[in-house]
């Protein structure tokens, strides 16, 4: 792993080999993201991760693009569906490293997904600021369906609160699927700030301002912030565990088999040499 350190003393843990991952991030001392064990021995127990070329679930792995069906292989046991993209499962390269910040890079040749692309991503610590930006390059002759993600998991003891503003959610079915867009329901309206302790959430939300914070039960908090591209913010509030996953995305679950829009569901064709970004902004104060 590589060790960035800030001014403050804040530390991030990157893990290159695990997926581009991040392993920790603390500040003075305190774990923000939920630490991965060491050695990681699966790419979800890392405290950040970064989802491309799609984010969250493609339905059983299957969908139809410019007249032939695609077939992706699963990439996790536990879900019948793709899930989270290709990056998470592969070593990333580490193409700069300074003492507060790192640049990663994955060149894929077309296979399992048929598009070859690269990615980059640059991982930055300031005072208790962490930055961690991702580009999706199309290095393929054909159109590509392309998202971007990043997938932060926070520590969630009872007391945790959200502060979030989203106009509308997706309602996940029993396969792990959207089913329907609906006006958030009142237990899941945070933009006066609700607590998690009782909701079992895995949904995306759409129509998200791009900013929210996350308290917790001393007073600390973070913040967290995206760039202009993540429309929508996937919520993984599992009541079988004290974590919760914050994550900025460019299109809804499943966006490549919707029949609605792109304007509805964030799908993108990424054309020859097309680059698409997103930003993730996180920032820690103490109590």
């Amino acid at each position: 792993m590589l060790l960035l350190r800030s001014g403050t003393g804040s530390e991030v843990l990157v893990d290159p080999e695990s997926g581009g991952g991040l392993g920790a991030w603390r500040c003075r001392g305190r774990e923000v993201l939920r630490p991965a064990p060491v050695p990681v021995t699966d790419p979800l127990q890392l405290a950040s991760f970064p989802l491309v070329p799609f984010s969250n679930r493609i339905g059983y792995g299957r969908f139809r693009h410019a007249g032939r069906t695609v077939q992706l292989k699963a990439n996790w046991t536990r879900d019948p569906h793709t899930i989270h993209g290709i990056g998470w499962t592969v070593p990333w390269a580490v193409t700069d490293c300074s003492a507060s910040a790192a640049s990663l890079e994955l060149r894929y040749r077309a296979g399992d997904w048929p598009w070859s692309f690269r990615a980059v991503q640059h991982i930055s610590i300031d005072s208790d600021v962490l930055v961690v930006t991702l580009a999706l390059t199309n290095l393929d002759v054909q159109a590509m369906p392309a998202g971007l993600g990043q997938h932060p998991c926070f520590a969630r003891p009872v007391g945790t609160t959200l502060t979030a503003s989203m106009q509308s959610v997706w309602l996940t079915g029993t396969t792990g699927l959207p089913e329907r867009r609906v006006a958030v329901p009142a237990p899941w309206r945070f933009d006066a700030g609700a607590a998690l302790d009782d909701l079992d959430l895995d949904h995306v939300f759409d129509g998200w301002n791009r900013e929210a914070v996350l308290r917790w039960p001393d007073g600390a908090r973070v913040r967290i912030g995206a760039s202009a591209a993540a429309r929508f913010l996937v919520v993984y509030s599992p009541t079988a565990h004290e974590i919760v996953c914050l994550e900025p995305v460019t299109h809804m679950t499943d966006a490549v088999n919707r029949p609605e829009p792109p304007e509805i569901t964030g799908y993108r064709l990424l054309s020859t040499g097309e680059t698409l970004e997103l930003a993730m902004r996180l920032e820690f104060h103490e109590p």
